[in-house]
């Protein structure tokens, strides 16, 4: 009964998002004077209509991403959780002062999250593999759990800031599996880690990082 029953829910979450896409399709496109109008009621508590709704959220989609709305586009922004990622993405590697960073001011406010504590978080996690390189991302490093010890070190010692600040369990096991600890904090940009080759070398699996969405306009 509990796996009919979680079937069940799949199916009806499937649904309810395919209505949904369907409907942001049906809506219309807002003018700028229109757009702003309602931006500014919804801020201020503002009842406004659903088919006003809608059509906002279309054309907030389209300006973002620069783009008419699609099926697949709108299955890409996952009700904005894309655009989270992307803006996050763009405060971690976008911000030359977060660089100059630590955990240090962190530790003071380990009960309070912020945007620019997320992202520095995020940085100096980072930083600790090969990732990064010259403060830049290097989207074709090679990671290997031998040369996330440090990582691995760093999460755990600072557990109660990834926590807050992330928003993710740092497991107990983390530093036995650390690329899978360093694949939670990737999604949260809009990446993930795959594997570079289905052959383990030497016993170990080396791990490549790749864009986890695809269908993103260029």
């Amino acid at each position: 009964m509990s796996a009919d029953g979680l079937g069940v829910l799949v199916r009806g979450r499937r649904l309810h998002e395919e209505t949904l896409r369907q409907t942001i399709l049906a809506a219309n496109t807002l003018t700028e004077t229109e757009f702003v109008r309602l931006r500014d009621a919804l801020r201020a508590g503002e009842f406004v209509p659903a088919s006003e709704k809608i059509a906002y959220e279309r054309t907030s989609l389209e300006i973002f991403y620069g783009s008419p709305a699609t099926a697949d586009l709108i299955r890409l922004d996952g009700r904005g959780r894309f655009r989270a990622s992307v803006r996050l993405f763009e405060l971690v590697f976008e911000q030359p002062d977060l660089a100059k960073l630590n955990f240090h001011p962190l530790e003071r406010r380990r009960f309070v999250t912020t945007g620019t504590g997320k992202a520095t978080t995020i940085l100096m996690l980072l930083k600790l593999t090969p990732l990064i390189s010259e403060d830049r991302l290097n989207s074709e490093a090679v990671l290997e759990q031998s040369r996330l010890g440090e990582f691995a070190d760093t999460l755990v010692r600072h557990k109660a800031i990834v926590e807050t600040h992330l928003g993710i369990e740092v497991r107990r096991d983390a530093q036995n599996k650390p690329v899978q600890q360093l694949g939670r904090i990737l999604r949260l940009l809009g990446l993930k880690v795959e594997p570079l080759d289905t052959k383990k070398q030497g016993g170990k699996k080396p791990i490549s990082i790749v864009l986890s969405r695809s269908l993103l306009p260029a």
